[in-house]
């Protein structure tokens, strides 16, 4: 007779197979939290000797996974995310995770170093977090929904204490060797001052984890060149988190320069500019300008051949709060930058000039973050100019935080989508810039 035709006591017997004198309770270990709670209290409330004696729920059939389920595959050097039918990127991983619980994960099989099957939540890249102070928090939320969360670090108690509770299944330590030793952690995300960003992303590499870093992977380019030697002999991610890089709009602005939207590119310039965050261990043009500046070489696709600066220290000697850029490329683009923690107004625009129409990325704009300007100056006869007017376009961008962008892009480098040290080559790009452009303070008449 087919099961379902069967009486009902038939079923609760057969179901109750294997799990003689059980606690309905016990299911709580195996995952099944829900069924195991309506259980337990059915059987309280049973009376001895009712219908099939006790209640066992019917075993749940377990959840098929797929290995690479969590992960849409990103445009290759972009930070773009696909989405197909199954969904956008976190809303997959959250179905993992579902999957993952489902198939019951119980304490036992979360000890550090237990060898487990990586299938369903397991196969999810497990993430260790050092550094919880300003930008921290940030990145821990983004890698607590797309990734596996296991350790926070930070040598300040209060701090810690906040994480935990922001982040529960996470393991807390003020050790960053210990979340090294854990032979689980798969990537070790670094979100502490500059100063410690080389020593403690080498140390990580040399573990033999995955690195994102946060911007500037290091202090100086040969410092950068050794972390990139190092990941590249061991196969792993370097990722400095140059977040802008990663913004819908710039991502569009690239694709119309690259299409031939606006022409050839004549010039373009960056204003970064507010009253603080004022720093105490880098000036304003490694804090802030830095962002602009990976972006101005990522448009351009060059390095400078010409780079000069000229900044001033009002609040700290020695510690420029506001500076200003030139830089000339080889193709005769010309680029300048305008970046201060010292100014009433707070700006994050990036204007490019180009032959045909000029392009403004406004970061401060809430629904018009780019616009195209179908503008320019037109040859007349007799070598007269005009001035060229048409229509104003604001594309159309996907509503997506960079900062999940920046971090699906890393956890798809780490699930072997892509080149793992494209990151790490552009952002010592940027160091080495960077250094012209200091060496050009250092040496500006005082």
């Amino acid at each position: 007779m087919p099961r379902e035709d069967r009486p009902c006591a038939e079923r609760e017997r057969e179901g109750a197979e294997g799990l003689e004198g059980r606690d309905p309770r016990r299911l709580l270990q195996g995952g099944h939290r829900r069924h195991a709670r309506v259980a337990g209290a059915q059987a309280d409330r049973a009376p001895a000797g009712g219908r099939g004696g006790r209640l066992v729920p019917r075993p749940l059939r377990p959840r098929a996974s797929r290995a690479g389920a969590q992960f849409h595959r990103a445009r290759s050097g972009s930070g773009g995310l696909r989405r197909d039918r199954h969904g956008s990127l976190g809303h997959r991983l959250r179905r993992a995770r579902r999957a993952g619980a489902a198939r019951g994960r119980s304490a036992e099989r979360d000890r550090p170093g237990r060898n487990r099957e990586r299938q369903g939540l397991e196969a999810v890249i497990r993430i260790g977090h050092a550094g919880l102070g300003y930008w921290g928090p940030n990145l821990a939320r983004n890698f607590g929904a797309l990734a596996d969360l296991r350790w926070l670090c930070d040598l300040s108690p209060d701090v810690l204490d906040k994480a935990a509770k922001a982040h529960p299944q996470a393991r807390t330590t003020d050790d960053f060797e210990a979340l090294l030793a854990d032979p689980e952690v798969d990537a070790v995300v670094i979100a502490t001052p500059v100063v410690t960003h080389y020593e403690l992303a080498k140390q990580a590499l040399s573990a033999g984890k995955h690195v994102f870093v946060e911007k500037p992977q290091a202090q100086s380019s040969a410092e950068a060149e050794e972390l990139t030697a190092l990941a590249e002999e061991r196969g792993l991610v370097l990722m400095p988190g140059y977040l802008l890089l990663y913004h819908p709009a710039l991502h569009r602005l690239k694709e119309l320069i690259d299409e031939g939207e606006l022409g050839d590119v004549l010039y373009l310039y960056g204003n970064r500019q507010n009253l603080g965050q004022i720093r105490r261990d880098e000036n304003a043009l490694w804090s802030i300008g830095a962002q602009d500046l990976s972006m101005i070489l990522h448009l351009v696709g060059e390095e400078p051949v010409e780079a000069w600066a000229r900044g001033e220290s009002f609040l700290r000697t020695g510690i420029e709060d506001v500076v200003f850029c030139y830089l000339r490329f080889p193709s005769g683009i010309v680029a300048h930058m305008h970046v201060s923690w010292l100014d009433p107004h707070k700006i994050r625009m990036l204007t490019v000039v180009g032959r045909d129409k000029m392009a403004v990325f406004d970061d401060m704009e809430p629904d018009r973050k780019l616009t195209v300007y179908d503008k320019g100056p037109v040859e007349r006869p007799a070598s007269d100019w005009q001035v060229r007017v048409g229509d104003i376009h604001i594309p159309n961008l996907p509503s997506e935080e960079p900062l999940r962008r920046e971090v699906a892009r890393f956890l798809a480098l780490v699930d072997g989508q892509g080149d793992p040290l494209a990151p790490a080559r552009e952002g010592l790009a940027v160091i080495r810039t960077l250094e012209q452009l200091q060496e050009s303070l250092d040496r500006a008449p005082a």
